[in-house]
């Protein structure tokens, strides 16, 4: 019975895996699109037709960009390590909550500009 036990186990964590790399693939091949046309716009309008907007626009969507590429990183490491890992070990740590409110507050700042939506910080 435990040997039927642990192959079924294997075969689960086979499948994880394999579901892992076809998300990331997934998610990789839009987020390596949407880089290269930002990439793109930075390198063909001319610096001096591009307004404070569109390049605080341009900036969000790079930033969001390499967020999206860390977290599919991310997970990716942490399945390899789940195979080396016994336990997990808690620890409490101090976060700065300024950057990530600064970020939003970039990323929701062309949104904000509507008439029905009021940003304050």
């Amino acid at each position: 019975m435990q040997t039927y036990a642990t192959q079924r186990a294997l075969d689960v964590q086979h499948r994880r895996e394999e579901y892992l790399a076809f998300v990331a693939h997934d998610l990789r091949t839009p987020l390596n699109a949407i880089s290269l046309a930002a990439t793109v716009l930075e390198r063909t309008l001319p610096a001096r037709d591009l307004s404070a907007g569109t390049i605080q626009m341009l900036k969000a969507l790079r930033r969001n960009v390499q967020q999206l590429e860390g977290l599919v990183n991310k997970k990716l490491e942490e399945n390899a390590n789940l195979q080396t890992e016994v336990g997990l070990k808690m620890q409490r740590r101090s976060f700065d909550w300024w950057p990530l409110v600064e970020s939003l507050i970039h990323d929701l700042h062309p949104v904000s500009g509507t008439a029905s939506t009021q940003l304050i910080n």
